[in-house]
Formats: C-alpha cells, structure tokens, sequence
C-alpha cells in the first residue's frame, strides 16, 4: 500500500471517530480501539496489544486501520502517529 494512501485511511478513519467520540467514550472510555471501515474492530488496554492484534489475528494490513486512544478529555486528538513497518 503506497504511502499517501495509508495516510488518508487513517485519517479517514480519525474523522470518523471525532464525529462519534462521545458515544464511543460512553463505551470505551480508557482503551485503545482499532478501527476500520467507521466500526470499532477491537477494545485494547494498549496500543501495543491493539496493533499486533489488528494485524496478526485479524490480518489486516498496516495503513488499513486506525488506532486511538478513547478518553473523556479528547487528549487522542492531538497526535497522530505513522509507522513504515
């Protein structure tokens, strides 16, 4: 997957959790989630644990999802990080 086109999944998918971020803090207030096509694909303690799960059990390749932090204060919003892993 080419690199801007990752870059504008994952961004993609930022806006879509910015849209729904009070109703998915209701449910996932402390936890880093995984998502993917504008769904919550997993709820993690880490964003170790949520990344290796994302791309070893469910396949998916790196560039295709999203990884956020779910806080009440909207910290999450404020860093955006990319891998070339």
């Amino acid at each position: 997957m080419k690199l801007e086109v990752a870059k504008a999944n994952v961004r993609d998918e930022l806006k879509w959790y910015k849209r729904h971020w009070r109703t998915l803090v209701k449910m996932y207030e402390g936890k880093v989630i995984v998502i993917k096509d504008h769904a919550v694909v997993g709820a993690y303690d880490s964003d170790t644990e949520a990344y290796f799960h994302a791309v070893q059990e469910k396949h998916f390749e790196p560039g295709t999802f999203a990884i956020q932090l779910c806080d009440k204060d909207g910290i999450g919003f404020t860093a955006t990080f990319h891998s070339r892993v």
